[in-house]
Parts: C-alpha cells; structure tokens; sequence
C-alpha cells in the first residue's frame, strides 16, 4: 500500500512553475490541508508582492516530510484572491521521498546574542553564532565562557523568513561545553537545549528549519 500524502497548517511548501521559465522558487505556508480534496497554501509572492495565480496552472511542489523531502507536481483548483489570497492545490497520488538527515536539524550561520541569566551580573551579553538547529535546541559557537552546564542562557536572535524578520528571545540550558576549533580558531562549543518554546517561537524555528533543509537539499 503506498503512503498517503500528509500536510498540517504551518508547513512551507516550495512550489516552481511548469513550465519552469526561470528557474525561480517561492516558498508558501500550508494554510490547511482537506483529505481527499484540497491543499490550501498561501499566494506565492514576488518583490513582496502577491501573484496572480490563474486556475489550472501547474507546479513542481517540495515539502518536508519527517526527515524527507518529498517532491510532487500539482496544479491550481482554485485560487481565491478574497479576504486573503490563497489557493487550492491538487493533492498528489505519487509523490517521491529522500531522505535528507537522520534529524530534522539544519546547519545554519545564524549571529544571536548570549546572556546568562543567572550570572548577568559577571557575565555580560556577548555575541554568538548558531551553527546547528533544531526544535529541541541547537549548538552555538562564541570565543567567550557563556556559562557552566546546567546554567540558563538568554539568546536573542532575528530570523529572517519570507521576507519577514521574527525577533525572538529565548532560554535555552547549557547541556554540553567543550573548546573546538573552527575556521582555524579555538572558540567555546555549547549543546544547548531550548526551554519551552512559545507557539510562534516553535512555528518561526520549525518553519526556518524546514526551509533550511530543503535549500539544503536542493544545493
């Protein structure tokens, strides 16, 4: 019995027109998902702006499943310009799978800022790269001691997604340090795990994360 396609509000979709003129892509949130009818997905856009989108037009479509990416073609049933463009895609029969990692994590160059909560005191805010993320946590780089395990560290960071910028503060348990060298330089390693993420905090990371493994993917 072959597997049934899946999707769930949040999820980003990478759609690229047929026939692919230029080659572009446009990432578009799941906007919900009707079993047996439709995949709702948000209007692509382009230069910020969103794009008329006519019945019947035909996509190449990617979205991760699990620690997959699964590609398909689809094509517009309906697009709805009011109260919110978006529109109704086909829900594939077939659809091919690759795995990508054994995790959903992705290697990342993200710059943050570092505080440790208990120590804010002693230890001043210091800046910090994010090298590796998931929705559990991530590991951090930074030339400073942070803290100690077991220590709470504050980390605030933009994310930039959809041509939109997310500011997000959050606090994170060192679980693990150890000095390492990157790039020829000997910096402080941390395993970091997140605690508590808040509703938007988990669908901004969860929704950068995807689209990171899925450039990824394509590169």
């Amino acid at each position: 019995m072959s597997e049934e396609f899946k999707a769930i509000n949040g999820d980003i979709i990478q759609l690229q027109f047929l026939p692919n003129n230029d080659g572009r892509r446009y990432n578009v949130t799941v906007l919900g998902f009707l079993e047996g009818h439709s995949l709702i997905v948000a209007t692509p856009k382009k230069d910020g702006n969103f794009m008329i989108i006519r019945e019947g037009q035909m996509f190449t479509a990617r979205i991760m499943h699990g620690v997959s990416v699964a590609g398909f073609q689809t094509q517009v049933i309906k697009s709805v310009s009011t109260p919110y463009p978006y529109i109704h895609l086909r829900i594939p029969v077939e659809f091919e799978k690759k795995q990508v990692r054994l995790t959903r994590r992705a290697d990342i160059h993200l710059a943050v800022t570092a505080t440790n909560i208990k120590k804010s005191d002693l230890i001043k805010q210091k800046d910090a790269t994010i090298i590796d993320l998931s929705l559990l946590g991530c590991r951090m780089l930074a030339e400073d001691i942070l803290g100690s395990e077991g220590d709470r560290l504050k980390l605030t960071m933009t994310m930039n997604l959809f041509n939109h910028e997310y500011m997000l503060s959050i606090t994170t348990t060192i679980k693990r340090l150890e000095e390492s060298m990157h790039d020829n330089e000997l910096m402080f390693e941390y395993g970091l795990a997140f605690n508590d993420l808040g509703e938007q905090a988990s669908l901004v990371i969860g929704s950068y994360v995807n689209e990171s493994l899925i450039q990824h993917f394509l590169e």
